[in-house]
């Protein structure tokens, strides 16, 4: 799943819980057992990278620091493990820790698509629909730094009403990034780009 949470969460995602989360200690066992993975992972990098600074004995943390190293990583499961108040019966926080990768792992394009970006930047003359695409694709990672989000995520211990206001968060990021993708695919030449629809954006932000 694209949780798009390294090395940092996009800014809806952060202000949402940073405006509801702020606080686990001063939620009741049943909220407590339904914070969202999601949320977990967020605030462990945050303890992990805090705890990091302790040790490096540095007076800045460093917000992009993710896990690195087997004894990192391990530390970071750890970490997630310390939060709960009981992890053997806590689901969300076992879901967590045992997808923890995701909180560190950055999405990344495929070499192959790299590669296909670059041929089409070489030429910008050729309008066809998939080299139009891929180098909207190029400017759009100059920009953004990460890949055009997906929208969707995958099931997880949650409240209804927590998971709901996340599918809406990640869907609404999501065609945030169509419609500037759409943006740059215009810029490119709005006459020669007619022949790209929106559905085909839509699809090639996905795939």
């Amino acid at each position: 799943p694209d949780l798009r949470l390294a090395p940092r969460t996009f800014a809806t995602l952060n202000t949402w819980i940073s405006q509801n989360f702020s606080d686990l200690k001063s939620f009741d066992n049943a909220q407590h057992g339904h914070v969202p993975q999601i949320v977990i992972l967020t605030k462990a990098l945050d303890i992990w990278r805090s705890q990091l600074q302790d040790i490096e004995s540095t007076t800045i943390m460093d917000s992009v620091r993710l896990p690195a190293t087997f004894d990192e990583k391990q530390a970071f499961r750890d970490t997630i493990k310390s939060m709960a108040r009981n992890f053997d019966m806590e689901l969300n926080f076992q879901e967590a820790h045992s997808e923890a990768y995701l909180a560190y792992t950055p999405r990344e394009l495929p070499l192959e698509v790299q590669e296909l970006i670059s041929t089409a930047q070489q030429d910008p003359s050729d309008k066809s629909k998939w080299m139009v695409l891929l180098r909207a694709l190029g400017e759009f990672m100059k920009t953004k730094q990460d890949p055009p989000l997906h929208g969707s995520i995958p099931d997880m211990t949650s409240s209804t009403s927590w998971y709901v206001e996340l599918q809406k968060i990640y869907q609404t990021k999501a065609k945030f990034d169509v419609a500037y993708l759409k943006q740059l695919v215009l810029s490119q030449d709005a006459d020669s780009c007619g022949t790209v629809t929106d559905e085909d954006i839509e699809t090639f932000c996905k795939n």
